[in-house]
């Protein structure tokens, strides 16, 4: 176990001794752990609110009540019809 006041030397150590693709494996887990911090708290999700949408589109999608389709515009297009 390394203490607090050292982890960081001890981390740029070890990252010395890794290979350029074990190095670049550990930069990533960085940058997830960084994104990860940066999110909003999901909190909301769990609201009666939230969860009530969220069964009510799982329902939806269980019972085939959902569109498909092949690209982006198309989508719009179907979205810009509703609305008109």
């Amino acid at each position: 176990m390394v203490s607090n006041t050292g982890i960081k030397e001890t981390v740029k150590h070890r990252l010395d001794e890794l290979s350029d693709g074990d190095a670049a494996a550990v930069l990533e887990f960085i940058d997830y752990l960084r994104w990860r911090k940066n999110q909003t708290d999901s909190a909301w999700f769990w609201q009666d609110e939230w969860q009530t949408r969220y069964q009510d589109a799982k329902a939806d999608l269980e019972a085939g009540r959902y569109q498909d389709f092949d690209n982006a515009d198309d989508l719009l297009a179907h979205l810009k019809h509703l609305d008109g």
